[in-house]
């Protein structure tokens, strides 16, 4: 409901005008994508969040693991770095900080495994690829 009622019940308004373009869309139709969507971020925001094998995060949101690979990771400023880091430290819990900061340091998927003693390297990479959605998340929010 507080979706509906945010910026004036813009998203009813919407639907009003897609509704006038497409006088089949029924209002029961909509409302389901609306709710579904509600509960997918839901998901998202809690805390103990990881994508699953079922791929429902929107592409483009995390980047292909050809680019997430532990041998350089994509920031080379340390100015930057750090500030990742002090975002992670208020947002992503333990052990997904160590993950990261582990992999801001050039640290690969066996690295960070072995110096958190997970079971192989895909969980390595669900906990680093789970806290920078995580980080994600929060600037996205935080734009205006």
């Amino acid at each position: 409901m507080a979706r509906l009622h945010a910026d004036r019940f813009h998203r009813l308004a919407l639907y009003c005008s897609t509704r006038r373009a497409n006088p089949q869309l029924r209002f029961k139709t909509w409302l389901r994508v609306v709710a579904k969507r509600v509960g997918i971020d839901y998901l998202r925001a809690h805390q103990n969040y990881v994508r699953g094998r079922a791929g429902w995060i929107a592409a483009g949101t995390l980047p292909p693991p050809s680019r997430l690979g532990g041998d350089r990771p994509p920031i080379t400023d340390h100015g930057t770095a750090l500030e990742l880091l002090r975002y992670a430290a208020e947002t992503v819990p333990e052990p997904g900080r160590t993950a990261l900061e582990l992999w801001t340091q050039s640290a690969d998927f066996q690295d960070i495994a072995r110096s958190l003693g997970l079971r192989s390297l895909g969980d390595a990479e669900r906990l680093v690829r789970a806290a920078l959605e995580r980080i994600r998340r929060r600037f996205r929010d935080e734009v205006p």
